[in-house]
């Protein structure tokens, strides 16, 4: 059995089995590699659909962190300039700051 690559604009990577050799009864065998090639795809675009989601809401929560480090920046600067105090040097340990996502 032998499993070649088709591309699909729609779909991505579509497989399909060639057999190479013939078989007792053919068109059973036919009918059960087409049907597994099937349920491959299905399985194939259901992790890509996953995969989509899950960079996706890694993109949202990287800005989300984005926002908030911005925020947090500003509210401290509106507080530094109510006091008139000089901001101290942040502990790096604890810095929102130093955090950065990887993807």
């Amino acid at each position: 059995v032998h499993r070649k690559l088709t591309s699909s604009a729609s779909r991505g990577d579509v497989y399909e089995t060639e057999l190479l050799e013939q078989f007792f009864d053919a068109e059973a065998a036919m009918d059960f590699f087409s049907m597994l090639d099937a349920q491959l795809n299905k399985v194939n675009q259901f992790y890509k659909g996953k995969e989509k989601e899950y960079l996706d809401r890694g993109e949202s929560l990287e800005k989300q962190m984005l926002i908030l480090t911005e925020l947090k920046a500003t509210l401290k600067q509106q507080q530094y300039s109510k006091l008139g105090s000089v901001p101290k040097e942040e502990d790096p340990s604890i810095s929102s700051s130093s955090m950065s996502l990887q993807c």
